[in-house]
C-alpha cells in the first residue's frame, strides 16, 4: 500500500487469491483496492483446456 499508484500486491488468504491495487499516492496516507475476483470474458476456452471441464471456471452462464 506504500507504492506507487497501480502498483499490485498479490496474497493468498484461506485458499483464496487476492490482489490489491495501490490508489494513493506516494508518500502520503496508505490506499488500495482490495479486489476479491473477477469474471473472465476473454479466453474461457483456454481455461477450460488448463483447468478441466469439470471445474467451473465462472459461475456465469457460458455462451458457446
Amino acid at each position: 500500500m506504500f507504492g506507487s499508484a497501480g502498483y499490485t500486491y498479490t496474497y493468498v488468504i484461506h485458499k483464496h487469491c487476492l490482489v490489491n491495487v495501490v490508489s494513493g499516492r506516494v508518500n502520503h496516507h496508505p490506499e488500495a483496492v482490495l479486489i476479491r475476483s473477477l469474471e473472465p470474458f476473454v479466453g474461457l476456452d483456454l481455461m477450460y483446456e488448463r483447468r478441466g471441464t469439470m471445474k467451473k471456471v465462472t459461475k456465469a452462464v457460458r455462451e458457446e
